[in-house]
């Protein structure tokens, strides 16, 4: 019998959990809470809360270390869900639970993007939104014109940022299908940079021309630079990692990660693991 996912005892725990937490440390300062879990790679998982009075996010004040700790108890209840469902059938790569004052609950899940359901108060108005999806909060036209200009300007410069390493790999004259970029900031003026290329679901490293290679880690350099500021000012977090993949096509995909230094890697003795930039079966594991 396949799982009822809204009334899953997952689900269910979760959900009396949060209320009860939020009704003793919040009091009545809201009306609906929202609790996200996605995963962007496998056993890698990232969540986050909000809250709502009628039509406007506004968390309450509660005790960060309390609410901590809720919400590592809710992930550790939506993993054995996903888990649950991936031996039935298929893993979500997110899920959205809300509950209300009253004791009412909803869930929400997406198959296919852990980026799909995003609650994020930053991200309101923005492809992805579960906002855009379900018309619960107000959106300042204002601010949602600032980040659909900000969101068309970070495209651009990743554009060609894109192109630029296609041309640069392609100076190599080696064969590639895809080829990789990693960017980690150890801090201020300080960063590793990292690449790749994929060849017949073979991961295999490269190196640039001499007189290609310093340009091409100065440009990464002020992209990725760029792309953080620009993702700490719309999400008040900023980024630990960051990759750019680029296939032959001209198709291109940037991703980051907020919390683990380690996470996205493009290291060929990382595939397979949960450190991994890659999904389990894209790309061959070397012997």
């Amino acid at each position: 019998m396949m799982t009822n996912i809204l009334d899953s005892q997952e689900i269910l725990t979760c959900s009396k959990l949060f209320r009860g937490f939020l009704l003793a440390e919040g009091g009545e300062d809201w009306d609906e809470a929202y609790f996200e879990l996605s995963e962007p790679g496998p056993g890698h998982q990232r969540s986050t809360w909000i809250a709502r009075t009628g039509r406007t996010v506004a968390n309450p004040q509660t005790d960060k270390d309390k609410m901590f700790r809720v919400c590592r108890a809710c992930e550790d209840e939506l993993v054995r869900l996903f888990d649950r469902l991936e031996a039935e059938d298929r893993r979500p790569k997110a899920i959205v639970f809300t509950v209300t004052r009253e004791g009412g609950h909803r869930a929400f899940w997406d198959y296919d993007s852990p980026i799909a359901l995003n609650i994020s108060p930053f991200h309101i108005g923005l492809p992805g939104s579960f906002f855009l999806k379900h018309d619960e909060v107000d959106i300042d036209e204002a601010e949602l014109e600032y980040r659909q200009e900000q969101q068309a300007e970070n495209d651009e410069n990743v554009r060609a940022g894109a192109s630029y390493m296609k041309e640069c790999t392609n100076e190599t004259g080696l064969p590639w299908d895809e080829v990789f970029v990693r960017y980690v900031e150890l801090g201020e003026d300080a960063y590793k940079l990292a690449r790749a290329r994929l060849v017949d679901r073979k991961l295999l490293s490269y190196d640039l021309p001499a007189d290609i290679e310093k340009v091409f880690c100065d440009r990464f350099d002020l992209l990725m630079n760029y792309l953080f500021d620009t993702a700490e000012n719309m999400s008040r977090s900023r980024p630990r990692v960051g990759t750019l993949r680029v296939s032959k096509d001209g198709t291109y995909k940037y991703d980051f990660d907020y919390d683990d230094p380690e996470a996205l890697s493009i290291a060929s003795e990382q595939i397979g693991s949960d450190k991994s930039l890659f999904e389990s079966g894209e790309i061959d594991i070397p012997n």
